[in-house]
């Protein structure tokens, strides 16, 4: 029987925290290496659609919005045909959400580190838990920080890293920084590797990023301990914010 492709569940309460676009950047890395990914686009904007209705992208296959109780087997189904499923879910904590945490191998749950970002992520927290006890097994997660910059670590998003180092939640050491190029490829439905460095300022930097972000998504889908069990991640991340000041 052939290996069952990891369901990758990216989950927010909150909108506007880049979710989508990020779906879209990572599925466009994973797609280059040579994997088969699938996206449920269940945005009630429809943006993955969007996005590929005019230029196809290789190896990537995307599934038009489904009702919630249809979350759970058509994410099911997905994964016998693709290496990867990404799940673009509603912002809001619905069945829908639910459903897709509940079949998901990892959530990812994206976040500003703003006060209000800090809130919204612990009510997704919150039905990660709830679906590990109705699943009666841990489904692992990780926060990821959105829409960050390069040059500059602010006070708020210090303060979000410190918080989860002191809460033990783990989180993504790459962040997924608020570049023009993750901006541009999005709004003209391209691969961002079919962008030149005309086009999209800063394009080599963005894809190196992205490698970064793509390559420790595929670490914690083979070791879902991979950075939560020592000190070494929270190290880098601290080390990496302490930099930007």
């Amino acid at each position: 029987m052939a290996e069952l492709g990891k369901i990758v569940a990216v989950a927010s309460s909150k909108g506007g925290v880049g979710k989508s676009s990020y779906i879209m950047a990572i599925a466009s890395a994973l797609a280059k290496s040579g994997l088969n990914v699938g996206i449920l686009d269940n945005d009630p904007n429809q943006p993955v659609i969007e996005w590929l209705s005019e230029n196809p992208v290789e190896n990537i296959t995307a599934t038009p919005k489904v009702s919630d109780t249809e979350v759970f087997d058509t994410l099911d189904k997905m994964r016998e045909i693709h290496d990867i499923v990404l799940a673009d879910m509603e912002g809001s904590a619905n069945l829908g959400v639910a459903m897709a945490i509940a079949s998901a191998d990892l959530v990812i749950v994206p976040s500003q580190g703003s006060s209000l970002d800090h809130k919204e992520a612990a009510k997704t927290l919150g039905l990660i838990r709830s679906q590990s006890k109705l699943q009666r097994r841990e489904i692992p997660f990780r926060i990821l920080f959105t829409r960050t910059s390069q040059a500059i670590t602010p006070r708020s998003l210090r303060k979000a890293y410190e918080q989860l180092r002191e809460r033990k939640l783990p989180f993504m050491k790459a962040e997924f920084n608020n570049l023009e190029a993750f901006k541009v490829f999005v709004g003209e439905g391209r691969s961002i590797y079919s962008l030149t460095d005309e086009e999209a300022p800063n394009l080599k930097g963005a894809l190196k990023v992205l490698h970064a972000l793509a390559a420790e998504l595929i670490a914690v889908l083979k070791d879902p301990s991979y950075g939560s069990e020592t000190d070494e991640a929270t190290d880098a991340a601290k080390a990496t914010a302490d930099a930007k000041e």
